[in-house]
């Protein structure tokens, strides 16, 4: 049995009249996780953190060590961020190739590319084996990597991205800028990834599944306030009393996804879209050290004798706060991305209600907004007809 930290939701569906009429979300995921953390001294924190988180679990390694150094007043090593950065940068991309090769190939009714999958899983275990585990110590003196080891796998990293989604190179396919290149590049294209976009395009679902909810643009103050003073908070985040939204539609900004944002909003083919930017910048950016919100790091170093940790991670924005006193952990919180994006009122709810068609269609189209929506959630669909 995996006794990791698992994602379970429960999205309960009602219709009238072949059209959603209520979405309620109940969350049985364990927000409090970190509580467990509370008493032991923070070696032991750092080696039982990869063994509790199932999802992501790179990106919770990377944003404990920011807190803790932060905590600590150390000064940031930008080689040592720029590694670990990476690391989470290709989880992130495994995470969404996972959704691709797998969930998308199911929606699109096209045979899974298991093959691909494991490739990916290896590559990045590859990665983890050169990058070493110096770089997930506190403030390491000296890590050895090889980079000519980093080198060989971002050649093969690019090549596996080239022939298994884009069938171009990463960074040609960021230069399209319009909706009619990005559907020549889906007609003409013999991937999964493109077949789902020509899909989205020909079902005309371009416009379903938008939302209106703003983006988290930053972790403020307020935010922290709330996380380390409101056992609740974790559970169902706001800011003001308003959802926000915290996904790959939210981060990355191209010319293409301002395009089809202007047309048909930040709809399934935004997100679709957004998935494949992601993974693509991911790609040509794995070794530059920009897997952080500037913003958030220069004001939010230490709140309140709390170290903060921010990191982008494949579902969003992921934050740990924690406090230390003779090397014992006396408080730790995460907030996940899933918090903000299953929101009860937030932008699963605002994407799905009005929603038509019977009920094997939206089931479809349901499971295909989650998907896009978040890479790693686990959860069950039910419908209810009044």
């Amino acid at each position: 049995m995996d006794n990791r930290v698992q994602n379970q939701l429960a999205i309960n569906i009602t219709t009238k009249n072949n059209q959603v009429e209520n979405v309620a979300i109940k969350s049985s995921r364990i927000t409090n996780a970190a509580d467990i953390f509370v008493g032991k001294k923070v070696d032991e924190v750092l080696s039982l953190l990869p063994l509790l988180f199932s999802v992501c679990g790179k990106a919770q390694q990377t944003a404990s060590l920011q807190a803790i150094e932060n905590f600590y007043h150390l000064p940031d090593d930008p080689k040592i961020q720029q590694y670990r950065n990476s690391s989470v940068k290709m989880e992130s991309i495994r995470e969404h190739l996972h959704r691709i090769f797998i969930s998308w190939a199911d929606f699109i009714k096209t045979p899974q590319d298991i093959k691909s999958m494991q490739q990916i899983m290896q590559l990045q275990h590859k990665f983890q084996e050169v990058l070493t585990t110096d770089i997930y110590k506190i403030s390491p003196k000296t890590i050895n990597i090889d980079k000519s080891k980093i080198k060989d796998l971002q050649i093969e990293l690019e090549q596996h991205l080239t022939q298994n989604i884009f069938k171009i190179r990463p960074d040609e396919w960021l230069q399209i800028k319009n909706i009619q290149d990005l559907q020549n590049w889906a007609d003409n294209t013999n991937t999964i990834a493109a077949k789902m976009i020509k899909f989205i395009i020909d079902k005309k679902y371009q416009n379903i599944g938008s939302s209106s909810t703003p983006p988290l643009t930053a972790i403020n103050q307020k935010i922290i306030k709330e996380i380390i003073h409101n056992k609740d908070y974790i559970k169902n985040p706001t800011i003001d009393n308003e959802c926000y939204e915290s996904t790959s539609c939210t981060i990355i900004k191209t010319e293409l996804l301002s395009a089809i944002s202007k047309e048909h909003g930040k709809s399934m083919l935004h997100r679709a879209v957004a998935t494949l930017t992601q993974i693509a910048s991911n790609n040509e950016n794995l070794f530059n050290n920009n897997n952080d919100d500037d913003g958030d790091k220069k004001d939010l170093k230490i709140y309140k004798n709390h170290g903060i940790g921010t990191i982008i991670a494949a579902r969003g924005k992921l934050v740990h706060c924690i406090k230390i006193k003779d090397d014992e952990i006396k408080n730790y919180k995460i907030l996940a991305p899933t918090e903000w994006n299953f929101h009860p009122q937030g932008s699963l709810q605002k994407m799905l209600i009005g929603l038509k068609g019977d009920k094997k269609e939206l089931k479809k189209i349901i499971n295909m907004l989650i998907c896009l929506l978040d890479p790693c959630v686990d959860y069950e669909l039910n419908f209810k007809e009044i």
